[in-house]
C-alpha cells in the first residue's frame, strides 16, 4: 500500500482539509485546504511508503475513518505549529530591499536659569546661571532614553560710572525639541546580493516546507 492509499477521499478529504483554524492560513481566502490534498497526495507524496503509525493503525487495505485522520492530524499540530506559525510570519514579512536602515529620533532640550546683577562701589557684577537638559534617544528601542544635564554659571565684574547701587534678576527658559530620521541603505550589502538572496528564499515555497514536514509524520523517507 502506498500513502495515497490510505486516504480514499484525498481528493477533497485528505490531511489538510483536516486541519483546522491553528495552522496560519486558516484565514487566508488564497489558500484552498482541498487545492493543497491534491498537490500533496496527487502530485508529491500519494505513492511513497507510509510510515509506520499508519500501518500500526491500519490493518492492510483499509482505510482511515474521519476519528484517525483528525488523531493524526492532532499529531502534526503538536509537533510543528509553532513552527509553522514563525515561518508564515517571516514569509510575509512586508520589506523593500533597497532600504535596510529606517530609524527616527525624536529628543527635547531645555535651558533654564537666571541672570543677576549686582552693582557696589562703581562695580557691576553679573552672574549667569544655566541649566541645560536634553533627552536624547539611547540606541534604537522606543522608550530608552537619557538624560544629559550641564549647569553653567558664569560671573563678570567691570567698573562702571556711579549709579544706584542694587540687584536685578532676569529669569530665561528656552525649549526645544528635534526629530531626525535615518532612511536607506546601510552599505554593508550590495544590491546584487539582496537579489540572490530573496531568489534563493522564493525559490523554496511555504507550503513545500509545510509537506516536508507532513512527510515525516505520513511517509518513511525512501520509495519502493
Amino acid at each position: 500500500m502506498k500513502l495515497i492509499d490510505f486516504f480514499a477521499d484525498w481528493r477533497g478529504n485528505g490531511i489538510f482539509a483536516h486541519m483546522g483554524s491553528w495552522v496560519p492560513w486558516a484565514n487566508d481566502p488564497n489558500v484552498s485546504p482541498a487545492a493543497l490534498d491534491w498537490q500533496y497526495f496527487g502530485n508529491r507524496s500519494g505513492w511513497r511508503n507510509p510510515s509506520p503509525i499508519l500501518m500500526k493503525i491500519l490493518p492492510p487495505y483499509q482505510v482511515l475513518s474521519v476519528e484517525q485522520i483528525e488523531s493524526i492530524e492532532q499529531i502534526i499540530q503538536s509537533m510543528f505549529a509553532q513552527k509553522w506559525n514563525r515561518l508564515w510570519s517571516a514569509m510575509n514579512l512586508n520589506y523593500n530591499l533597497n532600504t535596510d536602515v529606517d530609524i527616527t529620533e525624536i529628543g527635547s532640550g531645555s535651558k533654564t536659569g537666571n541672570s543677576t546683577e549686582n552693582t557696589s562701589a562703581n562695580t557691576k557684577t553679573t552672574t549667569d546661571t544655566t541649566v541645560s537638559n536634553r533627552i536624547v534617544p539611547f540606541g534604537v528601542s522606543a522608550g530608552s532614553y537619557t538624560e544629559i544635564q550641564n549647569t553653567d554659571t558664569d560671573s563678570t565684574a567691570e567698573s562702571v560710572e556711579a549709579y544706584n547701587h542694587g540687584q536685578r534678576t532676569m529669569n530665561k527658559n528656552d525649549a526645544d525639541t528635534y526629530n531626525k530620521r535615518r532612511y536607506g541603505k546601510n552599505g554593508g550589502v550590495t544590491m546584487s546580493k539582496r537579489v540572490e538572496e530573496e531568489i534563493a528564499l522564493r525559490r523554496t515555497t511555504f507550503f513545500d516546507i509545510i509537506m516536508s514536514d507532513i512527510d515525516d509524520v505520513l511517509t518513511i523517507p525512501y520509495w519502493g
